[in-house]
């Protein structure tokens, strides 16, 4: 299973993946794209960490083409990362090969949240009390919505 986590720069993206997969959370930007992967109960889900800033904005849509799921995160505690989401999907928009699934999450880091979801109906929102139930689901959710084979076929993927 493969994801590509979109949002402005700053937000916490590659925080929250190192917490979730390194149990550790220092970071330094994201400089293009990066690639971690997250081992669960069998399960293996490729996640690309991408750079939120405008220069690499091309890179991380591409990323996005013939993913599983394209995962956004904005800052609950700054109402402009919410509203750029729908920019980083218009992006997305244009790729060839884009996922059905696009799963929205919102990152608190203990602060209050401040932004309202509505126009976000279109998004599976995911809320989990830590990053590895937040994969956790994610996978899930990949899951859940992956076509089922043929009897006699077997899906492969190559990353």
């Amino acid at each position: 299973m493969r994801c590509v986590f979109l949002g402005d720069s700053g937000i916490g993206k590659t925080t929250f993946l190192k917490k979730a997969i390194y149990d550790n959370s220092r970071t330094a930007p994201t400089i293009g794209v990066n690639s971690m992967v997250y081992m669960s109960n069998g399960n293996k889900l490729h996640c690309w960490d991408t750079s939120g800033t405008q220069r690499f904005e091309r890179i991380s849509i591409m990323f996005a083409n013939s993913v599983d799921a394209i995962v956004y995160m904005y800052d609950v505690s700054t109402p402009e990362t919410l509203e750029r989401v729908h920019y980083w999907r218009k992006l997305t928009e244009k790729n060839d090969n884009q996922p059905d699934l696009h799963i929205l999450i919102g990152l608190e880091g203990g602060r209050q949240n401040r932004c309202s979801l509505e126009g976000y109906e279109d998004f599976i929102h995911v809320r989990c009390p830590t990053e590895h139930q937040t994969l956790d689901t994610i996978i899930d959710i990949i899951k859940f919505n992956q076509p089922k084979s043929a009897p006699g076929t077997r899906q492969t993927c190559c990353f």
